[in-house]
């Protein structure tokens, strides 16, 4: 399994899917999951630039999760985003027995995550849910990076400025997925 992390607007959706095209691995986004399950609340909340909480999270990904016969194939992208839900990881990745877990964090400065953004022009992309979504990420997410590093979890840092091919040559080799 591989873990995309990163703040919104690093490239992970870009990189994910590319990389599960190019090896034969399945992409699965945790943004993505939410935005298409129908619930209304859930989306209410991601329009505001809120997480949704765990337990709705959890539940969504666990479904989707399930449907994958080897999820050692896996490449998820926008989970786990606090410490809640990196236990809730832990444990799963303990009750299917997957061998693999390989982080990547794709770094990328602030203006140019912005621009990003504001270009893919989704309903939850206003300056307001940017603004909150950085902040989360900035008290919730980046410690996840500490606490794998203390748990002996290799992490993988990418520059994530550049080209989508320059970022794509920079994740695919820190992974040794690159001949």
């Amino acid at each position: 399994m591989i873990i995309l992390m990163g703040p919104a607007g690093a490239g992970k959706s870009v990189q994910g899917r590319l990389i599960a095209k190019k090896y034969g691995l399945y992409w699965l986004s945790v943004g993505n999951i939410l935005r298409s399950c129908g619930n209304e609340s859930v989306m209410s909340i991601m329009e505001k630039g809120m997480l949704v909480n765990d337990e709705l999270v959890e539940k969504y990904l666990e479904e989707e999760l399930n449907k994958h016969k080897n999820p050692e194939k896996l490449i998820l992208d926008g989970f786990p985003r606090n410490l809640h839900q990196v236990k809730w990881l832990t444990d799963y990745i303990f009750k299917r027995e997957i061998k693999s877990l390989r982080i990547v964090q794709i770094n990328i400065d602030a203006k140019t995550k912005n621009e990003r953004l504001i270009k893919r022009g989704r309903l939850d992309d206003t300056v307001s849910a940017i603004s909150k979504r950085q902040k989360e990420y900035e008290e919730l997410t980046i410690p996840l990076i500490e606490n794998f590093k203390n748990n002996r979890f290799s992490i993988f840092e990418v520059d994530g400025v550049g080209t989508i091919e320059e970022v794509n040559n920079r994740i695919t080799k820190a992974l040794g997925l690159s001949s």
